[in-house]
């Protein structure tokens, strides 16, 4: 049977002041019939192209456009990058990314000097179920990074043993400790019921006091 979406579990925190605002999207005419579900109806305004400034003269040469290659490794792909930017220093980013090199772990890429040099290396201790997917990153307003991903077993019926996993680095993404499950799928210890999937990371920008940063994890839920 095809799997169909089940939810997406999500957390959201809103202020006081956005629970009081209604966007002009959401809205219609008393006049105009509803739609077949209820669904409100978009307004979208066309633009006129004569409204649009001329593009600018783009730059050709190398010095324009310095490419580089992050992975250092031309004869393996690496898809479903994420990358992000740490607040705290601008020339500190960090990359995730599937990396067939290697088909049981996610690879990180780590720069300190605004992406012209990287460190790039397996995580540590990511193929404890066989092999994982879907990298997710971010920074901390304090300049911590996280990386989140998903972790599969092979076979199991209806659904593989899998689970989602969060990694922390103090040190600029430069290294990253042992991985924090965040949630784990299990029937039995052989298989799952559900399957997670598409997992994404978000970290509150600011926190209260002396807490440290929340992180918010979200994915997919996929039932047979």
């Amino acid at each position: 049977m095809r799997p169909s979406v089940l939810f997406v579990f999500i957390v959201l925190i809103f202020s006081e002041a956005a629970f009081g605002q209604r966007s002009p999207v959401f809205l219609q005419p008393e006049s105009t019939p509803k739609l077949k579900w209820h669904r409100p109806k978009g307004r979208i305004k066309p633009l006129n192209p004569k409204n649009f400034h001329q593009p600018q003269t783009l730059g050709t040469s190398h010095s324009d456009f310095p490419n580089i290659n992050v992975s250092q490794w031309f004869f393996h792909d690496q898809n479903e990058t994420a990358v992000a930017v740490n607040p705290t220093d601008g020339k500190n980013i960090i990359v995730g990314a599937n990396d067939y090199r290697s088909f049981n772990t996610l690879w990180y890429f780590a720069s300190t000097d605004g992406g012209f040099t990287w460190k790039s290396q397996e995580l540590p201790a990511d193929q404890a179920l066989a092999f994982a997917t879907d990298p997710s990153v971010g920074f901390g307003p304090d300049g911590v990074g996280y990386y989140t991903n998903g972790r599969l077993a092979h076979g199991g019926s209806p659904y593989p043993l899998n689970d989602v996993v969060t990694y922390k680095s103090t040190t600029k993404g430069l290294s990253w400790e042992a991985p924090v499950r965040v949630f784990f799928d299990s029937d039995n210890v052989a298989s799952a019921s559900t399957l997670a999937d598409k997992y994404y990371l978000a970290v509150a920008p600011t926190a209260p006091g002396p807490l440290p940063p929340k992180l918010y994890v979200a994915w997919a839920e996929y039932e047979n």
